[in-house]
């Protein structure tokens, strides 16, 4: 009898499964009826970072390695692997539910609505960048591969773009304490459970800090581009005074601890090609604004030369050592990935690039992506799928500066956070439960909350623009 119950309850729990995807977002999207779109953001925001804390805190590990104790609980290790499966399953299933609900709620709102949205060309590019680079993988890619996980982005992404009414200067808000929490969290974990959260001893590039920050972070360089995200949107929307050096703080030591060098040059470039024109615009069309202006490009030049004499205080050969100059590693990598696109020219080797069994048999068993979103696109996607990954890019940067008034430049900021990570990851692909998907994810919301905010302001001429107003935490 239990023999024929355990032979039965797999395809019950997946006909169980199947039923709630088909009938559950027409009974949420009734449920949730009278939330805002912006609450229902505010939701998907939630459900990512808890997602993406529980998948890292669940798991054992351990960084700082006595050589006299090297050894991990492996029964431990496969329990926390083991929960954080199932919690990363149910917290996936609960994005996939809710944003299948979101899109079914703006369809039928839609019949409704007549007015041209703003930001169809958006959604339209994502989805044919997300959709035909699965097809072309599952289809006519050198190794043909399909994994229903490829299909979440697009549709949590699309989810977002869907709900026409989010008001981004509101979602804010819970945006700033989701990140502050966590960056909370991962100083915590340094002085609590430092073998778990610090990597030591690390030679750095910061004076007498021979650590490195993971806290409840997979990776710093993940951890270093999101506390980098919490300083931005502090910086542009100020909390209260003391809320606000409180998120100011989290933020810098985060930022700074990580020691993600990405970050520090992600930062370096939102500050020469964002804040400074930006400042330089704003100053020259007020009376008597142009020394201001020029001043501002004279602190830049003493910035830069400060640095460079930084650079030569520190050393060359600390700066550029072997490992910066080969990006830790990353030009190995790239170059066995463009040999694949070489070989597969068009369509490129498929989703199966880099793979468990891909890095057995290269001999590289660090390595789950490119370290290159270029890079990884052509090799996985080919020549198709670099052009798709352009045109994405393309849209995303055409609305970053036709909103940069209006935003004060963070639409361009976020975008450039973005544009810098794909130098040295792949964040456009992946998963939906993690810190990379939920910078994209802040960046849409930004782009589509402006973009439709811009319409409205043009159809009401006396509306005050959003982007000129001040918001707390009240």
């Amino acid at each position: 009898m239990l023999q024929i119950i355990f032979m039965i309850a797999p395809f019950a729990i997946a006909l169980l499964l199947a039923l709630a995807l088909a009938v559950g977002p027409f009974a949420l999207q009734g449920a949730l009826r009278k939330w805002s779109d912006s609450w229902r953001a505010v939701a998907i925001l939630w459900l990512i970072a808890i997602s993406a804390v529980l998948n890292v805190v669940l798991v054992p590990r351990k960084l700082i390695v006595d050589p006299d104790t090297v050894s991990i609980d492996m029964a431990a290790y496969a329990q926390g692997a083991m929960t954080a499966g199932w919690l990363s399953r149910i917290f996936t299933l609960a994005l996939i539910g809710f944003s299948l609900a979101m899109l079914l709620s703006a369809w039928l709102a839609k019949k409704k609505d007549s007015y041209k949205d703003p930001v169809w060309s958006l959604g339209v590019v994502l989805g044919l960048y997300y959709l035909l680079s699965i097809v072309i993988g599952a289809t006519v890619s050198a190794v043909p591969g399909f994994n229903h996980k490829s299909l979440y982005i697009p549709i949590v992404l699309g989810a977002l773009i869907a709900m026409p009414r989010i008001d981004f200067t509101k979602v804010i808000v819970h945006l700033k304490w989701i990140l502050a929490v966590v960056m909370l969290m991962n100083l915590i974990a340094a002085v609590g459970f430092s073998d778990f959260s610090l990597l030591r001893p690390y030679a750095g590039l910061l004076p007498g800090i021979d650590f490195r920050l993971f806290g409840v972070f997979a990776h710093p360089n993940t951890l270093g581009p999101t506390a980098l995200l919490l300083l931005l949107l502090e910086l542009y929307y100020p909390s209260r005074s003391y809320v606000r050096w409180l998120f100011l703080l989290l933020a810098l030591s985060n930022f700074l601890m990580a020691q993600s060098k990405t970050a520090w040059l992600a930062a370096a470039a939102i500050l020469i090609l964002v804040y400074v024109p930006y400042r330089f615009m704003v100053l020259r069309e007020r009376p008597n604004g142009f020394a201001p202006a020029v001043l501002i490009v004279l602190v830049l030049i003493s910035g830069l030369i400060a640095g460079m004499l930084g650079v030569f205080a520190i050393g060359f050969d600390r700066i550029f050592s072997d490992e910066v100059l080969s990006f830790t590693g990353r030009t190995s990598i790239w170059a066995v990935t463009l040999d694949e696109f070489v070989k597969h020219p068009l369509f490129g080797y498929g989703p199966e690039l880099w793979s468990r069994e891909y890095r057995f048999q290269k001999g590289i068993l660090g390595a789950g992506q490119a370290h290159n979103q270029f890079v990884q696109t052509l090799g996985e996607s080919g020549l198709v799928g670099f052009v798709l990954l352009m045109t994405y890019l393309g849209i995303l940067l055409k609305l970053s500066l036709a909103s940069f008034r209006g935003t004060r430049g963070l639409s361009l900021a976020l975008f450039l956070l973005i544009f810098m990570r794909c130098m040295t990851e792949a964040p456009l692909r992946g998963v939906v439960n993690d810190w990379p998907f939920f910078i994209h994810a802040t960046l849409l919301l930004v782009l589509v909350s402006y973009a439709r905010k811009s319409l409205l302001e043009r159809k009401i001429p006396g509306l005050k623009p959003a982007a000129t107003q001040r918001f707390g935490l009240a």
